[in-house]
C-alpha cells in the first residue's frame, strides 16, 4: 500500500472494522486546490507506511470529549510541514495520534490548561467590560454587580471572579512546579477585578512549555476541603483544575446575565 506523497490530512473516517479503524488521507496540497481523490488506509497500514520516520504516540481519551476530530485547517497552519492523524480506533482503544519527527511533540498538558486559562480570563475581562457599559447607560454604580448572588448562602460576583483567577494560577503553577504568586484581594471594583485578571495573565505567560515536561504521571498535592489530596498531573488537570476553573467562569457570566447585561454564549466563548 502506498500513500500519497507530501503532507496528509485526515478528512473523515470512512469505517470501522472488526480489527481496523479505516481513514480517509489526501494529500494537503491537493486538499487545498479543490476536489482531491482520497485513499482509504487501514491503522495499523498506516502505522506501518511512516515506521522509521514517524513517532507513533498513544494519547489518552479526553473523558467526556470522545474520539479526537479530524484535523482541521486551523490546526495544519500550526503544524505545517508535519503529518497529523487523528483516527476513531476500535472500541476500548484509545485514538492514535503521528507526529512527524521533524517537529516537536506538543506538551498535552499545557495545551490543555494554559492557553485555555489565557483565552477564557481574556473573555471574562471582555464580559467585565460590558458589564460597566451596562452600568454607565443605565447612570447607576458598577460596584453593585460586586454583591450579585443567586442564592443567600452562595458566595458573591467577586468572588466567582477571583476563585476563578487563583484556579488558573495556582493549577497552572502547580503543574509548571514554580513557585505561584499570591494577590492581595479586597477588589471593591469592576476595574480592579479586571486587574486580577491581568496579574493572573502575566503570570500564565511567564511558564514555559518545557516545565511541564512529565507533568502528566507526576503527583500533585493541593489542599481541597481542608485535606490533602494527591493525584497525577494530568487528573489534576482534566478533574481538579479546568472543571472548577469553568464552574466560576460561568457563575461570573450567569450573574451579569441575570442581572441584565446582553451576553450571549460567543461573549463567554471567546474574547
Amino acid at each position: 500500500m502506498t500513500l500519497p506523497a507530501g503532507e496528509l490530512e485526515v478528512v473523515r473516517t470512512a469505517r470501522r472494522t472488526e480489527h481496523h479503524s479505516v481513514v480517509t488521507v489526501v494529500p494537503l496540497e491537493a486538499a487545498e486546490n479543490g476536489e482531491p481523490e482520497s485513499v482509504a488506509v487501514h491503522r495499523d497500514e498506516l502505522l506501518e507506511s511512516f515506521a522509521g520516520t514517524c513517532d507513533a504516540q498513544v494519547g489518552r481519551r479526553h473523558d467526556g470529549l470522545g474520539p479526537l476530530a479530524p484535523v482541521g485547517r486551523q490546526a495544519r497552519r500550526r503544524a505545517r510541514g508535519s503529518l497529523t492523524v487523528a483516527t476513531s480506533t476500535d472500541v476500548g482503544c484509545a485514538p492514535a495520534l503521528l507526529h512527524q519527527t521533524t517537529d516537536s511533540p506538543m506538551n498535552t498538558t499545557y495545551e490543555l490548561t494554559v492557553p485555555v486559562f489565557k483565552k477564557h480570563l481574556a473573555a471574562l475581562r471582555a464580559i467585565l467590560d460590558k458589564a460597566q457599559v451596562y452600568a454607565s447607560e443605565r447612570n447607576f454604580d458598577s460596584a453593585k454587580f460586586l454583591e450579585l448572588r443567586l442564592a443567600v448562602d452562595m458566595l458573591p460576583f467577586t468572588s466567582q471572579v477571583t476563585i476563578a483567577c487563583d484556579l488558573a494560577k495556582n493549577g497552572a503553577g502547580r503543574l509548571a512546579n514554580v513557585e505561584r504568586p499570591s494577590f492581595d484581594g479586597g477588589e471593591k471594583t469592576l476595574a480592579e477585578l479586571q486587574g486580577r485578571i491581568d496579574k493572573t495573565l502575566a503570570f500564565l505567560d511567564t511558564l514555559a512549555e518545557a516545565s511541564f515536561d512529565g507533568v502528566e504521571t507526576r503527583e500533585i498535592t493541593f489542599p481541597i476541603g481542608g485535606k490533602e489530596t494527591t493525584m497525577s498531573g494530568l487528573d489534576y488537570a482534566r478533574t481538579f483544575a479546568l472543571p472548577n476553573f469553568f464552574f466560576h467562569c460561568t457563575t461570573t457570566y450567569t450573574l451579569l446575565r441575570h442581572a441584565g447585561v446582553a451576553l450571549g454564549k460567543r461573549d463567554f466563548l471567546s474574547a
